[in-house]
């Protein structure tokens, strides 16, 4: 191998296929001369040149991500990575999703990848990974992605029974409201009374909230609805509760 003898001197039949192990390590290197010389004890005979390539080390294969745990309503969002080799000029690669291949191919070494997803993703936490592969063999994955993918709103209910109701009450409403999402484990809220937000929060899916003692509410027509809002900025209004608010008593007049 590159004129270093790496065989053993040893004898065989005519017409016999040989099989040596190199009697040393060789260097990891690209296109390395190799060839085998046979006697027959007579004439030496050289074969022709061979080119092979060692390499013993994985690529390197890294997600461009700002943030792990992102959430997006985009079903075909777009992810950026690089593969490097310490040797291969090519080198493949598979992106990985929920352990399933959904692309394969190959780059330049080092090259910065922009890929978009070709088939949308369903409404989930997606793991995804891309594997690099020299032409050795040699492979590795990238650090998992986590990636929810969410574009259903949450629901949002307001449970409180006196729609079209009055009240002599400006500052000690209770409101009781529940809210679910399909994904997020935590949603934000904001109780809205005509057109202005009166109190935020968040709470777990799932789970029913009882706010009261608001500011000082005007006399008059009010209109209440809840916003539930998750990670993926999908927001939902409940169905909105009209009520009154009257703490002015009538005037009786004897004429």
């Amino acid at each position: 191998v590159n004129d270093v003898f790496m065989g053993q001197n040893v004898s065989a039949a005519n017409d016999t296929a040989i099989y040596i192990l190199a009697n040393d390590t060789i260097t990891p290197a690209i296109n390395l001369t190799w060839y085998v010389n046979c006697s027959d004890g007579i004439e030496i005979n050289q074969s022709p040149l061979f080119l092979i390539t060692i390499d013993g080390v994985a690529p390197t294969s890294n997600l461009v991500v700002t943030d792990n745990n992102t959430w997006t309503t985009d079903t075909t969002p777009i992810i950026s990575f690089n593969v490097t080799d310490n040797l291969d000029s090519l080198i493949n690669y598979s992106i990985i999703v929920d352990g399933t291949v959904v692309n394969w191919t190959s780059v330049a070494n080092n090259t910065p990848v922009t890929y978009t997803f070709e088939t949308p993703l369903s409404e989930a936490a997606h793991n995804i990974v891309v594997e690099a592969m020299d032409n050795g063999g040699n492979r590795t994955n990238s650090s998992v992605l986590l990636l929810y993918v969410d574009n259903t709103a949450p629901m949002v209910a307001v449970n409180n029974t006196w729609n079209n109701t009055w009240s002599k009450v400006n500052t000690s409403l209770q409101i009781n409201f529940n809210f679910s999402d399909n994904l997020d484990s935590v949603i934000n809220y904001s109780v809205i009374i005509s057109g202005i937000s009166y109190d935020t929060g968040k709470g777990a899916n799932g789970t029913e909230k009882y706010i009261w003692g608001f500011s000082e509410l005007p006399d008059g027509q009010h209109t209440l609805v809840v916003e539930g809002l998750d990670n993926a900025t999908n927001r939902a209004n409940s169905t909105p509760v009209m009520f009154y608010i009257d703490t002015a008593a009538p005037v009786a007049t004897i004429t």
